[in-house]
C-alpha cells in the first residue's frame, strides 16, 4: 500500500504499438494544444481536443507490453505508481493486451486498466475468465474522442485514489484497535495482579 495524501495520483501509462497514438493521448490528457505533428489524431479521436482548464495528467508511454512492464516495475520501486493504464489489445509482435495486463498486475495489483480495441479479439466472457476482478478493468472501442478518454482518466484515477485512501484509513483503524486491545490486555493483567496481591495481603 502506498502513502496517500490529498494530492491525487494522476500518473497514467499508455501501452500501444502505434507511437503516433502516444502523442494523441498526451494531447488529450496533458491539456496540450493539438498540432500537425500527428497525422493520425483526427482519424483516431474524431476531432481535435479543445484546451480546457481541467486537470492535467502525467502521461508515460510504452510501445510493447514488456516495456510497459518495466515502467510499472520502476514506478513501484520509485514509490510513484501509476493509477491507471490504457492498453491496446493488439500489439504485434509481442504480448497482446491481455497477457500484458496479467504481468502488470503481478507487479502492481492496484493498477486500473482500460483496454482499447477496434476488433473483437476477445468477448466479455472470455476476458472475464482470463482476468477476473472486473472492477479493475474496462473496455473502450476505437475510434473514440477526447471526452471518452478524459472521462475515463478522471474516473479511474479518482477510483484509484479513493481505494488507496480507504485501505490506508482501514490500516490505521486496525493499528489503533490493535494498540487499544494490547492496552486493555495489559490493564486486565495489572488488575488481576493487583487482585492477587490484595487477597494475599488480606
Amino acid at each position: 500500500m502506498y502513502k496517500i495524501d490529498e494530492t491525487r495520483n494522476r500518473r497514467i501509462l499508455v501501452i500501444d504499438d502505434n507511437e503516433a497514438i502516444h502523442e494523441d493521448f498526451r494531447k488529450v490528457l496533458a491539456n496540450r494544444k493539438p498540432n500537425a505533428a500527428s497525422d493520425s489524431y483526427a482519424a483516431f479521436f474524431g476531432e481535435q481536443a479543445e484546451t480546457s482548464n481541467e486537470v492535467s495528467f502525467e502521461v508515460d508511454t510504452a510501445s510493447q507490453g514488456r516495456e510497459g512492464l518495466e515502467k510499472v516495475r520502476q514506478s513501484i520501486q520509485d514509490n510513484r505508481p501509476y493509477a491507471m493504464a490504457f492498453v491496446d489489445i493488439r500489439m504485434p509482435p509481442g504480448w497482446d493486451g491481455i497477457e500484458t495486463v496479467k504481468y502488470l498486475w503481478e507487479v502492481d495489483p492496484n493498477l486500473l486498466v482500460v483496454f482499447c480495441t477496434a476488433y473483437n479479439d476477445y468477448n466479455w466472457t472470455e476476458m472475464s475468465r482470463q482476468l477476473g476482478c472486473m472492477d479493475r478493468w474496462l473496455i473502450i472501442k476505437k475510434p473514440f474522442d477526447d471526452v471518452d478518454i478524459r472521462q475515463l482518466a478522471t474516473s479511474r484515477t479518482e477510483k484509484w485514489y479513493l481505494s488507496q485512501k480507504t485501505s490506508q484509513e482501514l490500516s490505521k483503524l486496525q493499528l489503533t484497535v490493535g494498540t487499544t486491545n494490547r492496552q486493555l490486555e495489559a490493564f486486565r493483567k495489572a488488575v488481576d495482579a493487583a487482585g492477587i496481591v490484595a487477597v494475599t495481603n488480606a
